[in-house]
């Protein structure tokens, strides 16, 4: 059974990237005291405004449902930065989860997983 954690989380910030067709996004995890991710995203793929509410799963393994997403892939871990943040490639997009361990909980090893947003 895959082990998967679900966050509503809220578009508190839209950047445009220096990327042509890019936005920057922050989300801020509901229900979580620090924690958000930061992620970039093609508009061509997804596009979000600010306040928006998105639904962000965390998965260790494929999802059946990939239709209800509007994006999924798979995470590779990349570095942790010196504030403890982790930085993931997710099919070239990348991926910044701030206070990983509110988000990942005992799960902050996984090299790998899949990142859905809905």
């Amino acid at each position: 059974m895959a082990v998967a954690s679900s966050f509503e989380c809220r578009v508190s910030k839209v950047e445009k990237s220096e990327l042509p067709r890019t936005r920057i996004y922050r989300c801020k995890l509901s229900g979580l005291q620090n924690a958000y991710i930061v992620f970039d995203m093609l508009e061509d793929v997804i596009y979000l405004g600010t306040g928006r509410r998105i639904n962000v799963v965390i998965t260790d393994k494929k999802p059946e449902d990939l239709e209800s997403f509007g994006f999924c892939g798979k995470a590779k871990f990349v570095s942790e930065n010196s504030d403890g943040s982790l930085i993931y490639s997710v099919g070239g997009f990348v991926v910044k989860i701030v206070e990983p361990r509110e988000v990942l909980g005992k799960k902050t090893a996984l090299r790998e997983f899949y990142l859905c947003i809905r």
